[in-house]
């Protein structure tokens, strides 16, 4: 069976159509009827090729020229009487997803495998996290903590991913007993789950996701809270010596907590007063400089060694928590990045620079960070600044010029 090109005139304008050879009955027109048999006969000549594109519902619709029919065909290594009839179907997916057909080809020349589609949701789940924990370098703490959603995700549902429906989605988000923070957080991370699947096969290219939350109302995040100087001081006494550089490092500067623990001494230069944070070890993946306040130089500066990282252990996030427990302080999530960055935008009065200390945006930052209305010189008791001392971020600050330490007030600490 043969397909081919032809072009009619009507009214002064060409059009192109197709024609098969319908043998023993000649050469006939393309009628609805005659090309939905033709594709079904195609499909069955197919078989397991056809794949993603029997899951699609697409229009048909014929190509503008017979050379792109030429150039597609050679792109899925088809004859040319079948590629048409899967050519005419690629259209309609090209135009749902706005692309052009030869980018259709190509995804359905890679995706066109659908042996994955019947993988048990537990086995893509530990794939993903596998994903994480190798090739996209996460962190122990952070693959744990998808490991705990995704984990009871797989446990609800017992079929591959791809038999998921949007109405199942619905119910079991619905269902989780824990608070809307939480339950965003949770669909959060399914949703990345399923597109990481959709881009390694588990699920075809036009697969919907997870569907989208039905409330118009944006779920706030939780108000901003801070440590004053007294439950800081309570904390630190808490600290033992091993565990005092890094969190006095927090205790001052808008560090995160994987950040926080992944500096090393020798990234401390003290006669500048600053710290870099190398991209490899920032979130955001771009180096940045932090600047020490003099108290904590002169606090971290006893505690110091050559070299080697500020917390030799592993699991830090815990840390934190633990000394306020001890402390007799209520622990806040972020509480110190908060304060630190509460504190010096009180001061500076400047979100841009503020933000680009913390490695963030101004949008993040005011939503997530910053607690408004603290005063300056709260401020700047908190970092530790005696007058006329000024802060490292603040204008007019020259290093060299700074008092000498025996006429500053000094703060009493635990050296170590």
């Amino acid at each position: 069976m043969r397909v081919f090109s032809a072009r009619s005139r009507v009214r002064g304008r060409e059009y192109t159509y197709w024609v098969a050879d319908l043998r023993p009955f000649g050469l006939a027109r393309l009628t609805r009827n005659s090309r939905e048999s033709l594709e079904r006969a195609a499909a069955e000549a197919l078989g397991p090729l056809t794949g993603e594109m029997e899951s699609l519902t697409l229009k048909q619709s014929a190509l503008r020229s017979y050379e792109r029919s030429l150039k597609c065909c050679l792109a899925m290594r088809m004859e040319l009487d079948t590629a048409v009839l899967r050519l005419e179907s690629l259209l309609g997916l090209a135009k749902e997803k706005g692309c052009a057909p030869e980018e259709a080809i190509s995804y359905w020349a890679r995706h066109h495998d659908s042996s994955k589609y019947r993988e048990p949701l537990s086995g893509v789940v530990n794939a993903f996290l596998q994903y994480l924990s190798g090739e996209n370098g996460n962190s122990r703490e952070d693959v744990a903590g998808v490991r705990s959603k995704l984990r009871r995700f797989a446990s609800h549902f017992s079929g591959p991913l791809a038999s998921i429906t949007g109405e199942q989605y619905r119910e079991y988000f619905g269902a989780l007993s824990c608070g809307a923070r939480s339950r965003l957080n949770h669909r959060n991370e399914v949703r990345r789950l399923v597109g990481w699947a959709r881009d390694h096969g588990f699920l075809p290219v036009d697969h919907p996701g997870v569907p989208r939350y039905a409330g118009k109302v944006k779920v706030a995040p939780k108000r901003v809270e801070v440590f004053s100087i007294q439950e800081r001081e309570r904390m630190l006494e808490q600290a033992s010596e091993v565990e005092l550089p890094m969190v006095l490092l927090k205790a001052y500067t808008p560090l995160r907590q994987k950040e926080s623990s992944l500096v090393e001494w020798q990234d401390i230069d003290w006669e500048m007063g600053s710290l870099v944070v190398w991209a490899d070890r920032a979130k955001t993946r771009q180096a940045r400089m932090i600047h020490l306040p003099s108290e904590l130089s002169r606090r971290l500066r006893p505690l110091a060694r050559e070299s080697g990282p500020l917390y030799p252990h592993r699991g830090s996030y815990a840390v934190s928590p633990r000394l306020a427990r001890k402390a007799g302080v209520a622990w806040i999530r972020n509480g110190w990045r908060c304060t630190v960055i509460s504190h010096l935008q009180a001061l500076l009065d400047n979100l841009a620079r503020v933000a680009e200390e913390a490695g963030t945006s101004v949008q993040k930052l005011k939503s997530n960070y910053l607690l408004p209305g603290i005063r300056p010189d709260i401020a700047s008791a908190y970092l530790g600044l005696r007058h006329p001392e000024k802060h490292p971020l603040e204008a007019g600050y020259q290093r060299e010029e700074s008092l000498p330490l025996e006429n500053v007030i000094p703060c009493e600490f635990r050296s170590a």
